[in-house]
């Protein structure tokens, strides 16, 4: 049973990469998928393959209201779901407290405030982010006007520095603002 909550709290953050899977007309065929449902005016009304992304509060008062998991199942559109004993859990770290989502508010918020003072001096680092041998710059489309160069200085953000573990990195976020 769904209970009234607040809304003066912010309950997450998410967001969803909208997108219909692209599926070969002979592999839908072989693997028994009548082709009305993939072609033409029926194909329209299915359902959009996403699951949105970002952060939730850990309040089961919350997490009811979002969509309605049985114990043992997970949620369909969302990254929680619900133990057998009736809690709820997540696999990606997206389930995270109110003291967690403080402490990422402010972490944020000192970030933004340091991001406008280089901008407003005239200065923007780039420092992409690079995990292992893979960096943000391997996909993009921007390459030629980034002018991105080791060499002329330019720097990696490293994920390899930044702890891996939840609370490592809150750790990490309190000490850095103090």
């Amino acid at each position: 049973m769904q209970k009234k909550i607040s809304t003066a709290l912010p309950a997450g953050a998410v967001f969803a990469a909208i997108k219909q899977p692209s599926v070969s007309l002979a592999d839908a065929i072989k693997s028994g998928i009548d082709s009305k449902n993939i072609v033409g005016d029926q194909a329209r009304r299915q359902d959009p393959d996403f699951r949105f992304n970002g952060i939730l509060l850990d309040r089961p008062e919350y997490l009811e209201n979002l969509q309605n998991v049985e114990e043992g199942q997970s949620a369909r559109f969302y990254n929680f779901y619900r133990k057998k004993n009736g809690d709820f859990g997540s696999r990606s770290g997206s389930l995270i407290s109110q003291d967690h989502l403080a402490v990422l508010l402010k972490y944020d918020r000192k970030k933004l405030i340091e991001a406008g003072k280089l901008i407003s001096r005239g200065r923007f680092p780039l420092k992409p982010v690079r995990n292992g041998n893979r960096s943000a710059l391997t996909f993009s489309d921007y390459q030629q006007v980034m002018n991105f160069d080791l060499k002329l200085g330019n720097e990696y953000n490293d994920l390899d520095n930044i702890p891996s573990k939840g609370e490592e990195l809150y750790k990490m976020m309190r000490e850095e603002q103090q």
